[in-house]
């Protein structure tokens, strides 16, 4: 949470794409607390490639730092 508000007070304002990065974070970040609070875990249903499994977000979260480093490069 702490590197999210770094990057709203530094990046965000400068740069779209670390803003759009961060939320993806964010709800993806919130998405697996609530699964973990209501289920006591967190599934992974999605099948990739027949060696591993996630979830939406799992792959929000990824898509997030993807795009807060593309973001930052840009600069």
């Amino acid at each position: 949470m702490g590197l999210l508000l770094y990057f709203y007070l530094t990046e965000f304002k400068k740069n779209e794409l670390t803003l759009y990065g961060s939320i993806c974070t964010l709800v993806g970040g919130v998405f697996n607390l609530g699964e973990r609070i209501m289920f006591g875990c967190v599934y992974d249903y999605i099948k990739l490639f027949s060696i591993s499994y996630f979830n939406v977000s799992d792959a929000l979260i990824v898509l997030g730092i993807i795009l807060i480093i593309c973001g930052i490069l840009k600069k």
